[in-house]
């Protein structure tokens, strides 16, 4: 048995397969260039090329505390921030006095994208002065400055640079001759300048070597918003030495010597300079002395008896550092007029301190000070024993 196929069949099935060959491969074709034909996309060219993208952050929010005696312990928060190139600053600080009962506010901002800077601060702050003739409560001895001032900043180079402030705010005096007596109010208003020299080295426990002068003139005038003439003169110098005793034996560390050395001058202006305590001469009661002139020197030998290194909290919230050891020696006088200004009056005193240093999150120092200090011109003074935060100087 066998098969046959005709010619005309045979014929017809070559004119099939041809024609699919054919139309298979065209067909492949034209889908792969309609897959990949180009798109065409409008470009627009942009107007304008920013130089950054504008970040900010709050560098550090942290809780702020304080004390002195008239005060109490002060707490609060502190907060500094920036843009990501540093061009705008922010920095506020707001603390409650327990004691007192006052508030405590200062809100600042600086423009820095060019030179000079440019920088204003807004303030309510309470200056306490102990008055020996007050015979009614407390509230006599405070002063309530409430204001702001304009800085502008100028570097003349790496360390040194003068600044120009405008400043106004209103003096409130709490003190009244008798009781029920109204609060005497003044507006004052000035223009300053300073001159800041400024080569200080820095290390974990504070400044350890240069100088740091700052000399600074407040000239008030009705013109300028004041409603009285005033001026007001201050200069301030400190100095930083150190020597590293690990040079000579293993567990030496180094001893810093920080001094400072201030001199002002008042005329007419309603807040005089405030002397005692641990803010300017210990052994003393805070704010004890005030006058319109003052002198004043401080001495101090700081020495790190040993390191702890322990983490308080997880995550180094609170790094419990080092233990410090530090004496001093206090010296200083206020008086009213250059007839009152003589040697034998100045008040002095020695002392030393334990200070505890911490960190915030690893990196933000705190000291803890506990001062004990004995005055060495006045015998019949009993010691005086300070708790304190920071240092003096």
């Amino acid at each position: 048995m066998g098969y046959s196929i005709s010619t005309r069949c045979s014929k017809k099935l070559i004119v099939f397969f041809a024609i699919i060959f054919l139309l298979l491969p065209a067909a492949s074709f034209a889908e792969d260039e309609k897959e990949e034909k180009p798109q065409i996309r409008t470009v627009h060219t942009p107007t304008a090329i920013r130089d950054y993208s504008f970040r900010a952050s709050a560098d550090l929010l942290l809780p702020y505390i304080d004390y002195n005696p008239a005060d109490g312990f002060i707490t609060g928060l502190y907060l500094y921030g920036s843009d990501y190139l540093g061009s705008h600053q922010v920095e506020a600080i707001g603390g409650y006095g327990f004691n007192s009962g006052r508030t405590h506010l200062q809100a600042g901002y600086t423009y820095m994208r060019f030179w000079p800077a440019f920088g204003i601060n807004l303030f309510e702050r309470y200056t306490y002065i102990e008055n020996s003739d007050s015979k009614t409560d407390e509230d006599e001895e405070w002063f309530r400055e409430r204001g702001g001032n304009f800085l502008v900043s100028f570097p003349v180079s790496k360390n040194l640079r003068v600044d120009a402030v405008y400043t106004l705010k209103e003096v409130f005096e709490e003190f009244r001759e008798y009781p029920g007596a109204p609060y005497k109010r003044y507006q004052q208003a000035a223009i300053g300048a300073s001159i800041v020299w400024d080569n200080v080295v820095y290390q974990e426990i504070g400044p350890i070597s240069g100088i740091q002068f700052n000399i600074h003139g407040d000239f008030g005038e009705k013109n300028l918003g004041s409603d009285f003439y005033y001026r007001n003169y201050e200069g301030e110098i400190r100095g930083y030495a150190n020597y590293n005793f690990n040079q000579h034996w293993k567990y030496g560390k180094r001893l810093v010597a920080a001094t400072r050395l201030m001199a002002g001058y008042k005329e007419n202006d309603v807040l005089v300079f405030p002397l005692g305590g641990q803010d300017s001469l210990r052994g003393y009661d805070y704010h004890e002395f005030h006058g319109t002139r003052i002198l004043l020197g401080n001495l101090e030998l700081r020495y790190p008896l040993f390191e702890i290194n322990y983490v308080v909290l997880p995550m180094d919230l609170f790094l419990a550092k080092r233990l410090d050891f530090a004496v001093f020696g206090d010296a200083g006088h206020v008086w009213n007029d250059s007839k009152n200004a003589k040697f034998e009056d100045t008040e002095a005193s020695i002392g030393a301190a334990l200070r505890f240093l911490m960190f915030i999150y690893g990196k933000i120092p705190l000291y803890h000070n506990i001062e004990f200090a004995q005055s060495i011109t006045d015998a019949k003074r009993d010691a005086a024993l300070y708790f304190s935060f920071g240092t003096m100087f």
